[in-house]
């Protein structure tokens, strides 16, 4: 009895630890960029953007370039 409830608690530990490890990935993939200063040194790090916030960026559409 003790093993089958000790072999469930390091699943359930290792299903969180997966689950977690799983998140820290992705949030690295979908979060983390890169700036250039204007020394030219290149600076990656990740923090998550503010998705609600709309911003002006200028893209060229099939209008502008004809």
């Amino acid at each position: 009895m003790q093993s089958k409830i000790t072999r469930n608690l390091r699943q359930l530990i290792a299903s969180f630890q997966l689950a977690l490890m799983s998140l820290i990935i992705l949030s690295g993939v979908i979060f983390m960029h890169k700036e250039v200063k204007s020394n030219g040194e290149i600076v990656m790090h990740t923090h998550p953007y503010d998705f609600t916030k709309k911003k002006n960026h200028k893209r060229p559409t099939i209008r502008s370039i004809i």
